[in-house]
């Protein structure tokens, strides 16, 4: 009864499982589809000047995180609803970020491209998951680990924000060390010089 995934990543060790996967990557792909209609309707009839690439970064984003609240706000899960909320908190300040420093666009391709969507997926998965009327083991053993790897999935995006301010950092840090050291080899602090 085991079964590989479509693109053979995943191997699931029962039929019932297999189900549920092929269920959670319907509602994925119903989610894509609705953002994208969504999107489009509302750029209807307005022409619109090409994307810059972190243009389109911060759209893309900001569509995970609309298909993020609404699952959140659906789940009944207190837990998870505050992983989520801070999720969500954490996605929409580097965002904010990159808006402000477009050149770490660089610093999130695999963030885009690998990270957010498979954030995704888990949890349309764990979304599908709780809709299941009686789940069994697979179901809540597979839910338990997507509830600890979210505790992860923040870690490491707060993680990545802050790597996102460690040039600024840096900078800031080596000019006030500087200025420190001229003030006082100019005798204009109370201190020796160090």
């Amino acid at each position: 009864d085991a079964r590989m995934d479509d693109k053979g990543q995943w191997l699931m060790l029962d039929q019932e499982t297999y189900r549920q996967y092929q269920l959670s990557q319907k509602a994925l792909e119903q989610q894509k589809s609705e953002t994208v209609r969504e999107s489009s309707q509302k750029t209807d009839g307005i022409q619109k000047a090409a994307a810059t690439p972190v243009e389109e970064a911060i759209r893309q984003g900001k569509e995970y995180m609309a298909a993020l609240d609404r699952m959140r706000d659906s789940l009944g899960e207190e837990d998870v609803r505050e992983k989520l909320e801070r999720l969500d908190a954490v996605l929409e300040s580097l965002f904010e970020t990159l808006q402000k420093h477009p050149e770490q666009l660089s610093e999130l391709e695999r963030f885009m491209d690998y990270y957010l969507p498979t954030t995704m997926k888990l949890v349309t998965t764990y979304h599908e998951f709780t809709l299941v009327e009686f789940p069994g083991e697979n179901i809540r053993e597979a839910k338990k680990e997507i509830r600890q790897t979210l505790d992860t999935i923040n870690g490491a995006f707060e993680k990545l924000l802050d790597d996102m301010y460690q040039d600024t950092a840096f900078d800031v840090m080596t000019d006030a060390s500087v200025l420190q050291s001229m003030l006082a080899r100019e005798g204009m602090t109370d201190g020796d010089f160090q």
